[in-house]
């Protein structure tokens, strides 16, 4: 296994040698639309609103755009996007990355300071929003672009603190639409919906960009309610979809309610699986038909590297380019069955190996990015195990780990208890200070009703829990806060309690 690699010291991300070619598709993301332009150039690539585009017709947007980024910025420079769904948000995207700039999404809905800290931080050239107009420039058809160079910026989730902004190279944008081929092979007349933010670089990669790659359509939603997600998907006969937890509820809830048939050209939901409960798919697979894919990633990979399939729900294995194992503190293996830290690594034998690497690292944060890049491989916060089967169960964050008078307590374990209630909608377990306790274990409850009492959730809890399990503190709350991925904003939960 290599050693660290050499992280610069001004800009914080990793200098090491580049990762063999995968074994097809493009090099770049700037090159994504070539193979659609040689094979159907009049097949639809993009679909938002009332507008189509082909593949000819969004080259030709990408060239136009990508022209007048070349124009009023330099090589290198950061661009960020601040738009909602649409066209010109997906045509941007192609446009930065063709003029060899880095993608740096921001969600129109972000509160100013927010917004204003993350433009510094990420010291964006420009920031493309609805006022936004470019001048005049001669189209861009292509340059020649370095594939392992940054060329995309991503802030990281936020669920548990300030977020970090990660950097990743157009080789490590492509990975998880070609690795996806294989695993969820190309249908005829494909087409892949998102109707979440595709500011949030994951969407982008697993939504557009990864429809692109695997030579179909891409549907681009702009409200991602149950009625409009299931009207866009029978009206453009739309075979995948990405989804997050509440969306999945609330298409089993639609459908329930209205009685009418599940869509049939639907084949692959795909889900992260932070709050997708056994209960909620069981209930999505009896309503819509199809069981959903849940996958294990995080903005460092910077999707999904594990995913479950139909006959293993509850448990991932990796996707081709990587391998899993789980390792404790000093970096040690663990054995089949312990609960460790989840370490991820390019696999060595086979058409795809050592192709992929994690992130170029955290932007203008050495200390971070040396913190958890080790040789060619990431070790991340999340703890897991892997099971008899050598396939991944994840059971939480460090970060997360309720110390409750030197006992470890795992939000996990407290949140199935409680979710098993047939009373409880949703619910997320935090810890909060106490001065004897060190912590005590608290929870916000998302009821069915208000009939729901604090008393009915730790008796039923305390029937398949350990007392010092129990929670101590409960909240009724009409929901959970939620980023755009469908994870708990836990410093959000904690403030409940304050």
């Amino acid at each position: 296994m290599a050693g660290p690699p050499d992280i610069d010291p001004h800009t914080g991300l990793a200098v090491r040698p580049a990762p063999n070619a995968y074994p097809f598709g493009p090099a770049t993301v700037a090159a994504v639309l070539e193979d659609g332009l040689r094979e159907h150039p009049d097949q639809v690539a993009l679909v938002a609103a009332s507008t189509l585009l082909t593949y000819r017709e969004l080259d030709s947007e990408v060239a136009r755009v990508a022209g007048a980024i070349d124009a009023t910025t330099d090589r290198g420079d950061v661009v960020g996007w601040s738009l909602p769904n649409s066209i010109d948000l997906v045509v941007g995207f192609l446009a930065t990355l063709r003029a060899g700039r880095l993608w740096f999404g921001l969600n129109p809905r972000l509160p100013a300071a927010a917004r204003s800290s993350l433009v510094a931080r990420s010291e964006a050239r420009i920031v493309v929003d609805a006022e936004h107009t470019w001048p005049a420039a001669r189209p861009l058809a292509s340059v020649p672009v370095d594939p392992h160079a940054p060329a995309a910026m991503s802030a990281t989730s936020g669920t548990t603190g300030e977020p970090k902004l990660v950097v990743h190279s157009q080789h490590g944008l492509l990975w998880p639409g070609l690795s996806g081929r294989v695993t969820d092979p190309v249908v005829e007349d494909d087409r892949t919906l998102c109707s979440l933010p595709l500011t949030t670089l994951t969407l982008m990669i697993l939504g557009p960009l990864t429809a692109l790659l695997r030579g179909g359509s891409a549907v681009v939603g702009v409200d991602p309610s149950a009625m409009e997600v299931l009207s866009l998907i029978r009206r453009h006969d739309v075979s995948r979809l990405v989804a997050v937890p509440t969306l999945l509820h609330d298409l089993a809830a639609q459908i329930e309610r209205t009685g009418e048939e599940p869509p049939a050209a639907l084949h692959t939901v795909l889900v992260g699986g932070a709050g997708t409960t056994p209960e909620l798919r069981e209930r999505f697979e009896a309503r819509v038909g199809l069981r959903p894919t849940l996958s294990y990633g995080l903005s460092e990979t910077p999707t999904g590297v594990a995913r479950t399939d139909a006959e293993h729900p509850h448990s991932a294995s990796a996707m081709p380019p990587v391998v899993l194992s789980i390792r404790d503190d000093s970096g040690r293996g663990r054995v089949a069955g312990e609960v460790g830290r989840v370490r991820i690594d390019p696999v060595q034998v086979g058409p795809w190996a050592d192709t992929w690497r994690p992130m170029l690292g955290y932007w203008r944060q050495p200390e971070a990015t040396a913190a958890v890049l080790d040789g060619d491989g990431l070790l991340t916060d999340d703890l897991g195990l892997i099971d008899e089967d050598g396939r991944l169960r994840v059971v939480g964050r460090r970060s997360d780990v309720i110390v409750r008078g030197g006992t470890n307590v795992m939000p996990a374990e407290v949140e199935s208890a409680i979710r098993s209630h047939p009373g409880v909608l949703d619910v997320a377990v935090v810890g909060v200070p106490d001065d004897r306790l060190g912590e005590v274990v608290a929870a916000a409850v998302v009821p069915e009703d208000d009939t729901l009492t604090a008393r009915q959730v730790r008796d039923h809890a305390r029937s398949s829990l350990t007392g010092d399990r129990v929670p101590e503190e409960i909240r009724f709350v009409a929901d959970l806060p939620r980023n755009a991925l469908g994870k708990v904003v836990r410093p959000e939960v904690e403030a409940l309690f304050a």
